[in-house]
């Protein structure tokens, strides 16, 4: 902070500055200049003065303008707020209507990217058997895997409502993400279920008419759409993409998880997966050790 950014500071009598210091400057010597009775830190740094303060704003030594510390504190409140509005009140994970506005700009900017729809099975009668709070408890888990396993900012990751997750991935390793993904559900969920289920490998519960029956133990079916960027869509022709892969992902039996790239459809799962949950479970352990934060 140089003697041209003193000047205007000075003329105007702030009480907070706010400057990129470069390499051997003294903000706090240059305050003392501008502001000597200020120089204290705990009067400075006072809570009840902080908020009605002005303070100038520059940018290596170059006046931008003047702000109102209360007037900063009020837009950081709304934009809490807003997307606090919009948020999953359960998982704190964005809506619906930020997701579209996600999908929409990346297609907009003929992003490549791939776009998935995660639904857990059997969700339903899991929660009327075992209640509302052990299904707020998978929901939650579900919603801390995929947010572990993508990259942020890169990646984006939304909480439709209910059972319903959507994850947009950009990174280039997304492959590797989302295998990470399949097998830690695959091998974390039953472990939400009772011993005695988890050894008949399923629970009676109620289905949609209210008769009694047996399920099978939660799983996930998972539906994935390329978009390579390389021609024009849309975002709701890749929702009814969507929409369609995870509908046909759900008619297999067990965690099941289709792509449609290129016009073609590949069940990423056909390939054989070790059947202990140990072997699983090293596997993911490996995966997530190469994926770059």
């Amino acid at each position: 902070m140089g003697a041209a950014a003193v000047r205007p500071l000075r003329a105007t009598g702030c009480d907070i500055a706010i400057d990129d210091l470069g390499a051997g400057s003294s903000g706090l010597k240059a305050w003392a200049e501008v502001r000597p009775d200020y120089v204290k830190a705990d009067r400075y740094f006072g809570p009840a003065a902080r908020q009605h303060d002005d303070f100038i704003i520059t940018r290596s030594g170059r006046y931008l303008g003047l702000g109102r510390t209360v007037d900063l504190l009020r837009l950081l409140t709304a934009q809490q707020i807003q997307m606090a509005m919009y948020s999953n009140p359960l998982t704190g994970l964005p809506g619906n209507l930020q997701i579209q506005t996600q999908l929409s700009q990346w297609v907009q900017r003929w992003r490549h990217f791939v776009a998935c729809h995660l639904d857990i099975d059997h969700f339903k009668p899991y929660k009327d058997e075992y209640g509302y709070a052990r299904g707020d408890q998978v929901l939650l888990h579900v919603a801390q895997v995929i947010t572990r396993i993508s990259r942020r900012p890169v990646d984006f990751v939304g909480h439709v409502g209910g059972d319903d997750f959507v994850c947009l991935l950009r990174s280039q390793d997304w492959a590797l993400r989302f295998s990470a993904l399949v097998e830690e559900l695959m091998v974390s969920l039953p472990n939400f279920h009772l011993p005695e289920h988890r050894c008949a490998a399923g629970f009676d519960g109620h289905d949609r008419d209210g008769g009694r029956r047996r399920f099978p133990l939660l799983g996930v079916s998972i539906g994935v759409v390329e978009v390579d960027g390389t021609a024009p869509v849309s975002a709701e022709s890749v929702l009814e993409s969507l929409r369609r892969m995870k509908s046909l992902a759900k008619t297999k039996s067990g965690s099941s998880c289709l792509l449609e790239s290129r016009g073609r459809v590949i069940d990423l799962l056909a390939s054989a997966l070790p059947d202990e949950a140990a072997a699983h479970t090293s596997r993911f352990e490996r995966q997530l050790s190469l994926l770059p934060a």
